[in-house]
């Protein structure tokens, strides 16, 4: 809370809602704070695991690269369940993960998702 007097008459309470923190991400292979081997297809719950998820009142969503989750569960203020990240296009490799919450996007470079192919023959799939 931020607390402010003008000349002793007017005071003024602001509360400030700490931005999220994202530190890590699981839910296929994961390695370190990151997962990797996810079916492009999104048929995956990704764990999304940092701080202040809880911190507003409105709900967060969460993109791996450009595409966003079409589910999210906030667990608690420090995690974050999500589901339907599916690949769109580009790179399959090293996508970050982000979550907007408050109007404020938090992307952490070190926290990301790779996606696999699955070929045969003559085709690839999800």
């Amino acid at each position: 809370d931020v607390v402010s007097s003008v000349d002793g008459r007017a005071n003024v309470s602001v509360k400030f809602a700490p931005r999220a923190v994202v530190s890590k991400v699981s839910g296929c292979i994961d390695v370190g704070s990151s997962t990797q081997q996810c079916p492009v297809n999104g048929y995956t719950t990704l764990t999304v695991t940092g701080a202040y998820f809880n911190a507003t009142t409105s709900t967060p969503t969460v993109s791996v690269g450009s595409a966003a989750c079409k589910a999210v569960n906030v667990s608690n203020g420090t995690t974050l369940i999500c589901w339907g990240c599916a690949y769109t296009t580009g790179s399959l490799d090293d996508l970050p993960v982000s979550v907007k919450l408050g109007g404020e996007t938090t992307t952490a470079n070190n926290v990301t998702v790779s996606f696999q192919l699955t070929c045969s023959a003559s085709t690839c799939s999800g």
